[in-house]
């Protein structure tokens, strides 16, 4: 169960960027590509923490990582470098609380739901 408060203190934003991102796809065929396994998506965290460092310092200067969600293997994530050059802007914040139907097939996707209020 998800408690309610959990939900509406949070917000979901998208973003955009002011230019293509160069992002390294680590899952799939972008696994053979670097020359490592899905174990980067599952840690142990030291090793990825390696892998993220040399990517960082790659020559081609990627803007990020995209891999398999450690939790549900069907979702990609993407991990952002923090650079100078990448700008980011929100684009269009919408309070959980004002989309609880959209939230509610995604908690019930995973077999979850909202919990009552305490009273």
């Amino acid at each position: 169960m998800v408690a309610m408060t959990d939900i509406v203190g949070r917000s979901a934003s998208g973003l955009v960027s002011d230019r293509p991102l160069r992002i390294v796809r680590l899952y799939g065929s972008g696994l053979q590509t670097v020359g490592t396994d899905n174990a980067i998506s599952t840690g142990p965290y030291e090793a990825c923490g390696l892998w993220s460092d040399a990517l960082w310092d790659h020559p081609d200067r990627p803007d990020g990582l995209a891999y398999q969600s450690r939790h549900d293997s069907s979702e990609i994530c993407l991990a952002m470098f923090e650079k100078a050059d990448v700008r980011l802007k929100a684009k269009g914040t919408h309070p959980l609380s004002g989309m609880l139907g959209d939230v509610a097939v995604v908690l019930d996707s995973y077999g979850k739901s909202v919990s009552p209020p305490l009273e």
